[in-house]
């Protein structure tokens, strides 16, 4: 039997089109090298139906059901642990990869002895049909010798997408203190956690080549209006500091964090779907972002906006977009 030199890890809930869609983009490219894991978190749609079948005529696909719903990162981390390839692409359900990304992948990791990669990935509509973005990070050229500091800066805020990480399985089973991204306040940061621990000492790499293609959530999307996401990195960003990775390297990520429009995204969620969770985080979103000027005159006005206006907002940039107009992706 060959050695899996990759596993795409998988991990999902309740997602069994999309998830149908990403594994059909993966199988005509697959190698005896490559193996495609996915970890269900219990979901209670036609997911297993969708693997039992797929698994038929695919023996290099595996699937591991999970008895409770254990909440992203646990799932992540038994997507991880059940994996047997030397690296793992964390990838989310409902994203796509390119036809020819396994083939590139693989010659970049057989090029050298890296630690982790960041992957480039095009931004798309949620049905996958309107390209948003043809790179969600400007890059002209892959990076094959990486520190942390230039994954960070290379990928900037888009450090956050899980599907763009590849990480050496060995140095994330070897990494102390990810239990702590297991229960909030880390919800949905172990990825970006243990690919900064893992990458401190190793080499590193970027993509600059799209390799996949990131479907955007649809926009009133209240689940996501009610995650802590933007305190959620900080924290992370503060724990990776304290573990060893310098500190100058995760400055740009606080930077572009404020100055940038994800946290400006974040409150016009919470504002419209979650008012109660906006009021309960505006201290510590305040004592995060105290030193930061712009965060006084960008997301503070939108904190003490009412309601209405925040759904004018909206409607309006709804409306823009169906005229093609300025495309401020909110």
């Amino acid at each position: 039997m060959t050695e899996k030199l990759l596993t795409i890890a998988i991990p999902t809930f309740n997602r069994a089109k999309e998830l149908e869609h990403l594994i059909s983009s993966i199988i005509p490219q697959m190698t005896p090298l490559v193996e495609i894991l996915v970890s269900d978190n219990a979901s209670i749609d036609a997911t297993p139906n969708l693997m039992a079948r797929l698994m038929v005529n695919n023996p290099s696909i595996c699937y591991v059901r999970l008895d409770t719903n254990v909440l992203i990162d646990r799932n992540i981390e038994s997507a991880v642990v059940n994996s047997s390839g030397k690296f793992v692409w964390l990838c989310g359900d409902d994203d796509e990869l390119e036809p020819f990304a396994i083939a590139y992948i693989l010659g970049v990791l057989q090029s050298g002895d890296f630690a982790t990669g960041w992957v480039n990935c095009s931004r798309w509509d949620s049905e996958l049909k309107d390209c948003w973005s043809l790179k969600i990070a400007e890059l002209n050229e892959d990076m094959l010798d990486a520190n942390v500091g230039d994954v960070i800066s290379a990928s900037r805020l888009m450090f956050s997408f899980l599907s763009a990480h590849i990480i050496r399985r060995d140095l994330w089973l070897g990494t102390q203190g990810r239990e702590k991204c297991f229960v909030p306040p880390f919800t949905d940061c172990i990825w970006m956690l243990v690919h900064l621990l893992s990458g401190i000492q190793g080499k590193n790499f970027v993509i600059a080549k799209p390799l996949l293609r990131q479907r955007t959530s649809k926009y009133d999307n209240v689940k996501v209006a009610q995650t802590s996401v933007l305190l959620n990195w900080c924290q992370l960003m503060e724990l990776a500091v304290n573990r060893g990775v310098p500190k100058k390297d995760v400055e740009s990520f606080f930077r572009s964090t404020v100055n940038e429009l994800h946290l400006t995204r974040s409150v016009l969620h919470k504002k419209k779907f979650a008012p109660q969770a906006a009021i309960k985080e505006m201290p510590l979103t305040f004592n995060f972002f105290w030193q930061y000027p712009m965060f006084w005159l960008t997301v503070v006005p939108l904190y003490l906006m009412p309601g209405f206006m925040i759904k004018g907002m909206r409607n309006l940039y709804r409306w823009q977009r169906e005229m093609g107009g300025f495309q401020w992706k909110l």
